[in-house]
């Protein structure tokens, strides 16, 4: 071997040792300081967060499939019920008294459209259209009482109506309970019922509003502007709170509060039901009244909390939207 392999060899030999040994380091990712760095941690999505908040009373998500019968409860409080009607016939202002609202009509089923589902970071659960279909989450047992005295309800929705109609309302949520109060001479209606209604604005807006329900009487149209319904899909809050002797409520828009005010007395709707996209005519206690105020909507992931969340917490909500 002559002189200058001597030198040579050893320098072509020493990168490829110099490789492997670098190359075994980034495997054992410990010696190079993680040069192949670990798969980043899997952030909880939308449905994983609210299942864990200790404050979650019931979970609807709304996205069961389209033969199913039960509105399941993620949270394993009280299922609901998927309800079909006959025909909601179309109904104009006034048409049962000089405050009556009106009603679109509704087929009384659920459409489920080729779309993905509201939740962004969650797209493939789809939910489906309320078009004169509600949920029915009933309170028959004694032990499933099913509102607190403070609470929030929330829940994801694409406004669907197209009529945009002076005076049509189209319910959210209602809960109306028959019973006699501490000073009620007989049984009234007590609870609340949260609809869209179209305003008599030049381009008749759909705006949120609340109506309360104390011994039969209604207090209606609480001061201030009412918060216009978005397009597009949206998150919205409804939340009441004990303030001294009075109720104070709130609704939040995309995590915005967007209306509030005081009720000065106020009952749960003891015993009632709670009906998702859809109300009630006159609600009797010996009859079955019949549905009115179809959403006609897509709505997914309703909550009910046991306490009145603050806005940052709602808003947090908001902020898991994707």
């Amino acid at each position: 071997m002559t002189d200058w392999t001597f030198i040579v060899v050893p320098l072509l030999v020493l990168p490829i040792v110099l490789l492997f040994r670098f190359i075994g380091c980034g495997i054992d990712n410990k010696a190079t300081g993680n040069f192949f760095p670990p798969n980043p941690p899997t952030l909880p999505g939308y449905a994983e967060t609210i299942r864990a908040e200790s404050s979650v009373r019931a979970y609807w998500r709304l996205v069961d499939g389209a033969s199913a019968l039960i509105a399941a409860d993620e949270k394993g409080f009280k299922d609901g019920e998927y309800v079909v009607n006959p025909l909601l016939p179309k109904e104009e202002p006034e048409k049962f008294g000089p405050d009556s609202e009106g009603s679109e009509a509704g087929t009384g089923d659920f459409l489920f459209l080729p779309q993905p589902g509201l939740i962004g970071s969650n797209p493939t659960a789809k939910c489906r259209f309320f078009n004169g279909g509600h949920v029915l989450v009933s309170q028959e047992q004694a032990d499933k009482v099913l509102y607190t005295d403070e609470f929030t309800i929330e829940a994801w929705i694409e406004k669907g109506w197209q009529q945009n109609i002076k005076g049509y309302q189209y319910v959210l949520f209602s809960a109306g309970g028959f019973f006699r109060a501490t000073f009620d001479e007989k049984p009234a209606l007590h609870g609340f019922t949260v609809f869209a209604k179209v305003d008599a604005s030049a381009n008749h807006d759909s705006r949120w509003d609340v109506h309360f329900y104390t011994s039969g009487a209604v207090t209606r149209d609480p001061p201030g502007i009412l918060p216009i319904v978005p397009e597009g899909t949206s998150h919205f809050a409804f939340i009441v709170k004990n303030v001294g002797s009075t109720k104070f409520w709130a609704i939040y828009v995309r995590g915005k509060i967007t209306l509030s005010g005081t009720v000065q007395s106020y009952s749960l709707p003891m015993g009632a039901p709670l009906l998702i996209g859809v109300g009630e005519r006159d609600p009797d206690p010996t009859t079955n009244p019949p549905k009115r105020f179809p959403l006609l909507s897509r709505i997914q992931d309703v909550v009910l909390h046991n306490r009145a969340l603050s806005q940052e917490e709602i808003q947090s909500h908001v902020k898991l939207f994707s």
